[in-house]
Formats: C-alpha cells, sequence, structure tokens
C-alpha cells in the first residue's frame, strides 16, 4: 500500500468491508470514537467465535511497555482463531529508541497478527520541532513511510457539515431507527461534526423513543443536551448587549460543563454565520417564515432567538466578528491554553461591537 495521509475513517471501513485486513494500522487524529468504531468492526471480523477473543486480542500502554513485550505477542501464533489483534495504546508515548525496534519488525510483519498502533492527535514536522525533545513524542513523516509500506497510516477527523445528516441518518439505521431530515440537520445544528458527540446524542434519542421508530425534530429538541443550545443563545446575548462579565461566566458554565473549547468556537461561529444569512435577508424583504426555511432552522425557539439576535448587529460588527472568530480558529490550532483563548475571544468580540 503507498502512504496516504488523507486514508480516513470511510476509507478503512470501505477496506475492511471487502475483506481487506493489514498487518499494521497507524491511527491518528482527534475522533477517538470513530478509533473505537474500528476496533470493534476488527474485533467482529477476526473473532466471529468469541470465545477466542480471550486467547488472541492484547491491549498495550505504549507509555509502560517496550517494543520487546509488544513484538513478543506479536510474533505468537493465533488460537482458535486465523489472526492474533495486538493494539498499542498511547503509541506515540514510545520512546525513540522503542520505536526504532518496532519499525524494523514492520518492514516484514508477521502476518498472523494485526498490530494497531493507537496514538493521540498527530502534530506537523514544524509544531514538533518546536517543542522539546522531551516532548516531541509523536510519529515523524519517515516512521509514518516506513508504517505504510505494509500497513496503512489512518487519520481520524471530524466530519464536515454537510456529511452530518448521512452519518446521523446511517446510525439511526444501524439501531432500527428512522430519523426525519430535519431532525437530522437541527441535531448537527445543535452537536457540530463530531462523530463521537453525535453518536452519544443518537444514543440518547434511541433510547428516548422506545419502540416508536422514527425519531423527529420534536424528540431533538427535548433530549439532545438540555440547555446547550440556550446557554449558547445566551452567551452570544450577553457579547452583543456588552454583557463581558455575563459572557464570561456563561462561557465558563459551558466548559465545566464540558464542552471543549473548539466546539464552543465552531457553534459561535455557526451561529453567528446565521445571523449574518439572516440579517442580509430579512433587509431584502424576505419574510421570516421564508428565511427560517432557506436556513433550515426548524426550532421554533432557536428561529425566534435569531431574529432577536439580528437586531442587536450592524453588518460592519459582524464582518469583524468573522475576523475575530477565524483568528481564534487559527490559534486554537496552535496553542495549548485554549480556555484563555476563548475568554480572548469575547473580550475580542466586545471591541468588535462596540
Amino acid at each position: 500500500m503507498s502512504y496516504q495521509r488523507n486514508l480516513g475513517y470511510e476509507d478503512i471501513i470501505f477496506r475492511l468491508d471487502k475483506g481487506e485486513i493489514l498487518p499494521v494500522y497507524l491511527f491518528l487524529g482527534e475522533e477517538e470514537a470513530d478509533k473505537t468504531r474500528v476496533l470493534q468492526k476488527l474485533k467482529t471480523i477476526l473473532f466471529p467465535d468469541r470465545s477466542a477473543l480471550a486467547f488472541n486480542y492484547d491491549v498495550l500502554d505504549g507509555e509502560k511497555q517496550d517494543a520487546a513485550a509488544i513484538l513478543s505477542l506479536c510474533l505468537t501464533l493465533p488460537q482458535m482463531a486465523s489472526k492474533r489483534l495486538v493494539v498499542v495504546k498511547e503509541a506515540n508515548a514510545l520512546p525513540k529508541p522503542e520505536k526504532k525496534k518496532l519499525l524494523s519488525y514492520l518492514k516484514s510483519p508477521s502476518p498472523t497478527t494485526c498490530l494497531i498502533l493507537w496514538a493521540k492527535k498527530q502534530e506537523t514536522d514544524a509544531e514538533r520541532k518546536a517543542k522539546s525533545k522531551t516532548e516531541a513524542k509523536q510519529f515523524t513523516e519517515a516512521e509514518c513511510q516506513t508504517i505504510s509500506q505494509t500497513g496503512a497510516v489512518v487519520t481520524f477527523w471530524a466530519m464536515w457539515e454537510n456529511q452530518v445528516q448521512a452519518y446521523v441518518t446511517k446510525l439511526c439505521q444501524d439501531q432500527g431507527k428512522k430519523i426525519a431530515s430535519q431532525a437530522a440537520l437541527l441535531l448537527g445544528q445543535l452537536i457540530g461534526t463530531s462523530r463521537q458527540a453525535l453518536a452519544a446524542e443518537v444514543e440518547k434519542l434511541v433510547t428516548f423513543t422506545g419502540t416508536r421508530k422514527t425519531i423527529n425534530v420534536q424528540d431533538v429538541e427535548e433530549v439532545i443536551s438540555p440547555g446547550e443550545a440556550d446557554s449558547i443563545f445566551d452567551l452570544i446575548d450577553s457579547v452583543g448587549q456588552r454583557e463581558t462579565t455575563t459572557a464570561l461566566k456563561r462561557f465558563n458554565q459551558l466548559r465545566d460543563r464540558g464542552e471543549s473549547p473548539v466546539k464552543i468556537l465552531f457553534m459561535i461561529t455557526r451561529h453567528f454565520r446565521l445571523l449574518w444569512q439572516a440579517g442580509l435577508m430579512l433587509a431584502q424583504g424576505v419574510p421570516m417564515l421564508e428565511v427560517a426555511s432557506r436556513l433550515k432552522i426548524r426550532s421554533k425557539k432557536q428561529i425566534t432567538r435569531i431574529f432577536q439576535q439580528t437586531k442587536l448587529f450592524t453588518e460592519k460588527q459582524l464582518l469583524n466578528a468573522f475576523k475575530t472568530l477565524l483568528d481564534t480558529d487559527l490559534a486554537l490550532k496552535s496553542e495549548e491554553a485554549s480556555d484563555l483563548r476563548m475568554e480572548l475571544l469575547i473580550l475580542g468580540l466586545r471591541k468588535d461591537f462596540s
């Protein structure tokens, strides 16, 4: 297999469905839930007899194990199955000498073992060089090239917005449910593009609807993260009304509830984009119901709040806000202090709206 940095979740699922199982995979990227789904699929394929799992499946910690322990398992013959499955979590934490030994094995890996190197989010070479040697524990481009000669490098990224509806629909189908198209769209509006977050919310919806086969908009409005949408609206209200102290407090409430700064930024940015689009259409005389239809907003509460908030911002203020949001997005990808960056965003938006 040739080295491909853009091999992703859909690619590996497609290849596994075709029966292609390689001797080694390097899992990179931020979507841990997708890595888990691929692992579960591999276990189902390799061990149709679940009793064989106990004899042929091992999970190691790269922070605690050396290459010798990993290789010993990789070279052990399977029992009651065609292959062994060895998973090394925190593989990026392996010291350089141990990685070197492991990569030497990967030049001619055992055909009866599937090895998964499960790493954290990958850094670029430039980002890695900016760190000290003790911090630089990622896989280099050269190491990825070596792995890809006998296996595959798979990067698990969040989806694009236009992929969410199909993904949610498939999640529901897998659990014997249908979801109305507008309900799937609303779910994406409220939750974002993280597969992990979407899967968790679909689980809630499946449980909530019980024996009923179809999930509708009302179900999404009732079930999905109670208070989350209101909190985002309230945060933006506070920003628009120049209540900086209240806005910071509401951001901290979202963060303390477990929302990541990246997700909060995504939701704020998307909301300001809806405000921009709604404002332009209203200025052109488009009726409110038609605006809601074009923006594909079906939640009555969301529609009402958006129309209220279009009166808080001028076109120039929104343009300034988009620049500030873009700067924050770029900063979050290169900085560790994400909470501080988000607080600076709120202060920056206050300046934009002055």
